[in-house]
């Protein structure tokens, strides 16, 4: 049965210094749950915590309305799948797959259907006389899952798993992953400094910051569209960052960016404290931009400047863009169009268009 999670307060030290400072989360039951933050923010840490590998300094730690701040690591109906699968290699399959069902003292017979269910629903049915040591990276990881669902957990953290394998396994694993979920709806809680592992599987995510407090939490889709902080809209995706002043006219709101121009902004009800003469930061995504070598109507806003950089993607293609203020910017352009046509080249002068619905303004 699928539990959520709830923190309160956790707080934790190192050195002296505070890893996770006061740290409020809850976790929903039966959803696949992304902690998402640089290196060295404190997501390992905050897992090992709800694991029971750590203890929190200060702070309650509830698995649905049980207080478990206390309750020791194999009491917890929790169970890890860690970056290194730490396999044993001189077992099989089954016999890794067996292990911490023995520990526990299970009878052979229960242990043998389960075992056999756990790598069904991996699909390693029939790899359960294997040695650890002939199979892929990939199966390997399922091996690893498998071990850690065969003891039916309430919650299953995930610590960076994906990290040894290459990106065409990584993108394969992760669709297996969130089918797996779905399947089973029991809460998974995935740690990755990764942001397209982030996106792809999150049905919530939360981004932590350097100094190991929670800045933002949302769907994948929220909290790449509408970032709350200059630190996640650079961390979540890629963006173009601008510094500019508010100006307030009659029927819009604008932003100067000084040697650049000014800008139309899109301004929701929930924005009520913007008023004239705030400095922020404009995000746009490069995704946003529309280049052209010719002028087009119907944008909101407008900037020119001249092709430094282009890299080929194949689907797309990235420019970086030369502005009147000295700053770059950067455009992601799918390339839907059948050659032949007049392409872009390094060098040429292009117009940049963006609508203000793609504006994001920033705080800090």
């Amino acid at each position: 049965m699928s539990k959520s999670i709830r923190l309160e307060g956790i707080t934790k030290y190192r050195g002296g210094e505070p890893v996770l400072q006061k740290l409020n989360l809850e976790i929903r039951s039966g959803e696949f749950f992304v902690l998402l933050g640089p290196s060295g923010c404190g997501k390992t840490t905050l897992l090992r915590i709800l694991a029971g590998l750590e203890s929190a300094d200060a702070g309650k730690l509830f698995l649905g309305e049980a207080d478990i701040t206390h309750v020791p690591i194999h009491k917890r109906k929790i169970h890890t799948v860690f970056q290194q699968y730490a396999l044993f290699p001189h077992m099989s399959v089954a016999e890794n797959v067996a292990y911490s069902l023995r520990v526990r003292g299970a009878v052979d017979s229960e242990i043998e259907d389960r075992v056999a269910h756990a790598l069904r629903t991996v699909r390693l049915g029939a790899f359960g006389k294997k040695a650890v040591t002939q199979l892929s990276g990939g199966q390997q990881q399922r091996v690893a899952l498998a071990r850690a669902l065969v003891c039916e957990p309430e919650v299953l953290l995930l610590d960076e798993p994906l990290a040894a394998l290459d990106r065409e396994l990584k993108e394969q694993m992760l669709m297996e992953l969130v089918d797996l979920q779905q399947k089973l709806r029991t809460t998974f809680v995935y740690v990755t400094h990764d942001q397209f592992e982030a996106l792809t599987v999150a049905d919530t995510m939360g981004i932590m910051n350097r100094h190991g407090k929670l800045e933002q939490l949302g769907s994948a889709e929220d909290i790449y569209e509408f970032p709350h902080s200059r630190f996640v809209a650079d961390f979540v995706g890629r963006t173009n960052i601008f510094d500019g002043k508010v100006k307030v006219t009659r029927d819009a709101y604008h932003i100067e960016v000084e040697d650049l121009g000014t800008f139309v902004l899109n301004v929701t009800p929930e924005m009520s404290w913007l008023v004239g003469g705030m400095q922020l930061f404009l995000s746009i995504r490069p995704e946003k931009v529309d280049i052209s070598l010719q002028k087009m109507e119907g944008f909101s806003n407008h900037l020119n400047g001249r092709v430094t950089s282009m890299i080929y993607y194949g689907r797309s293609t990235e420019y970086k863009v030369l502005l009147a203020n000295g700053q770059s910017i950067m455009v992601f352009e799918q390339n839907e169009h059948h050659f032949p046509k007049k392409s872009i080249e390094l060098g040429d002068e292009v117009h940049l268009y963006f609508q203000k619905e793609n504006t994001v303004l920033l705080r800090y």
